[in-house]
């Protein structure tokens, strides 16, 4: 057989082994690993589905976004946040650092016939109408610029479509990000034109402390974010698999896959919280499926009382 066409069945062997990651569901809490900057660990090369997560260390008396660490006291940058966001760093009665967030409350701003509000990703609220035409009778106690609509005011053409000064939009190839049509603006989708959302849930932001306590996630049949989060109570009950019978390689083995932590409790890769009596815990199953997070997800019959669950 001639060795060129050898080399051809090998490689085509190959190609055909590799795995089709396209449709496979992964298990864990996916979304909840990603946005707290957790990296997967796979078993071997090519596995479609991580067997457990590297999640970055994090501690309790400081808060954690996008992989920066904010100090007590210390004022969310604006690279890590929205226009509208005002949060701060603050220690909460658990001595757990959290962000304290507030949005300011943009007054009210009647709209005359011909003009338009512009908005721009430096200010929460509007501060300039572009009319077509002076607006007679507009009065200036709304505090607001009034410009004139001419040959001179500014244009973003996006994906094909022309925007104003001032108009919204979500660049096609980067739907992660919001931008205002502004001076300047050249194509390229940065600040102070476009501000990137990092995590569709914002984890970080409204629970640094859930994180900070090991308590998991709880997602329920639709959606990607977590309706809530199921912490660690004093009658909590562990319901542990059979691991007497592990030999030592089992063992070796089981080390090396991680365990997943509640609150100041581990369990191994099988092990489940058992459904508890309270509005937090009952109605969801949690599974130590893919370490070091549990997976909790709500359930629409109660396992202990097969009563329907409502919420």
């Amino acid at each position: 057989m001639n060795p060129r066409n050898v080399f051809i069945i090998l490689l085509i062997i190959s190609t055909g082994s590799a795995e089709d990651c396209s449709n496979v569901q992964c298990p864990g809490p996916l979304s909840f690993y990603s946005e707290i900057g957790c990296q997967p660990v796979y078993k071997n090369p090519g596995d479609c589905c991580a067997y457990k997560y590297d999640c970055p260390l994090r501690k309790n008396n400081y808060c954690y976004i996008n992989g920066q660490e904010y100090s007590p006291g210390e004022v969310m940058r604006k690279e890590d946040s929205g226009p509208c966001d005002r949060c701060t760093c603050e220690i909460n009665y658990l001595g757990i650092g959290s962000f304290l967030c507030s949005s300011p409350s943009c007054a009210y701003v009647p709209i005359p016939d011909g003009c338009r509000l512009v908005h721009s990703m430096e200010n929460c609220c509007s501060t300039r109408l572009i009319c077509q035409t002076f607006p007679y009778g507009y009065s200036l106690k709304w505090f607001v610029k009034v410009t004139f609509n001419d040959v001179t005011v500014p244009v973003c053409i996006v994906d094909g479509k022309t925007y104003q000064e001032g108009e919204f939009f979500i660049p096609s190839k980067e739907p992660n990000k919001k931008c205002y049509c502004s001076a300047g603006y050249n194509g390229t989708n940065v600040m102070p034109f476009c501000y990137e959302q990092k995590g569709e849930c914002k984890t970080e932001k409204h629970y640094n402390d859930m994180i900070a306590m090991n308590c998991p996630p709880v997602y329920g049949s639709e959606g990607s974010c977590p309706t809530g989060f199921r912490c660690e109570e004093t009658n909590s009950v562990i319901i542990h698999h059979n691991h007497n019978n592990e030999n030592e390689n089992s063992q070796s083995n089981s080390t090396e896959a991680g365990v997943c932590k509640f609150g100041s409790t581990t369990l191994k890769i099988g092990d489940e919280i058992a459904e508890g009596n309270t509005w937090i815990s009952r109605c969801m199953k949690c599974v130590c499926e893919v370490p070091p997070v549990v997976t909790c997800r709500r359930l629409s019959v109660s396992i202990s009382s097969s009563y329907p669950c409502s919420f």
